[in-house]
């Protein structure tokens, strides 16, 4: 896991403020200074701890087993992981994952805005207008790329990301809400619409070159 972080920091520390990891499969008592260490020569921290997979043993992978004793051995590393960051000083900021995008039937984990834009974009609208960030809160990205090489769809994902969050910060919050009182679907639309571009000049353009196609048809017409 040191050697693989360290491929992921030269390829991303320009973009990424910091990593996950899953206790104790990944990051754990033996390789947790390590790990740290090298985050830390590449500005990058250690944000946020996961409870990862427990020991194999039958019955003894779920918090939800048959015995108390099989219960107790998954609670027991994942109170072992938040005792081991609380010594370390490792206590993250909550965080929101956009990276899953395609999750439906099935979670894909595909590169922010592969298939769901609008509701991406609904949600950096709505992460906006409660403030999410401004007390160090974290987005995060979920991401299991299956033919991407996977530093490049991170990468990808994060220009993306800002990018969607940007257009978020361009919709008219006034007119969306009074859209929104209204029950106007359309009106709301609109407000969106004009954020990507679709604003009146556009629509008008739009009309002007529906008009001319028209008359360039009734013109071959009538020759």
């Amino acid at each position: 896991m040191v050697e693989k972080t360290k491929r992921v920091a030269d390829g991303l520390a320009d973009l990424v403020d910091g990593l996950e990891y899953h206790y104790p499969g990944e990051v754990n008592e033996d390789n947790l200074d390590q790990i740290l260490e090298l985050l830390h020569s590449n500005g990058m921290e250690l944000p946020v701890v996961a409870s990862g997979l427990y020991p194999s043993e039958p019955g003894q992978m779920m918090k939800l087993a048959p015995t108390e004793a099989a219960r107790s051995t998954p609670l027991r590393f994942v109170f072992r992981a938040f005792s081991r960051r609380a010594r370390t000083g490792l206590i993250s900021e909550p965080i929101a994952y956009v990276g899953s995008d395609g999750w439906g039937s099935f979670d894909d984990d595909n590169i922010v805005g592969t298939n769901f834009f609008m509701q991406t974009l609904e949600l950096a609208v709505v992460l906006q207008d409660v403030g999410y960030g401004s007390k160090g809160e974290l987005v995060g990205f979920d991401l299991y790329p299956y033919t991407e090489d996977p530093l490049a769809a991170v990468r990808r994902s994060i220009f993306q990301w800002d990018f969607i969050w940007d257009l978020a910060s361009k919709i008219d919050r006034e007119a969306l809400t009074k859209a929104r009182e209204r029950v106007d679907a359309i009106g709301a639309m609109q407000t969106v619409y004009a954020a990507l571009g679709l604003d009146r000049e556009h629509e008008a353009a739009v009309i002007r070159r529906r008009q001319a196609r028209r008359e360039s048809k009734q013109r071959s017409a009538s020759a």
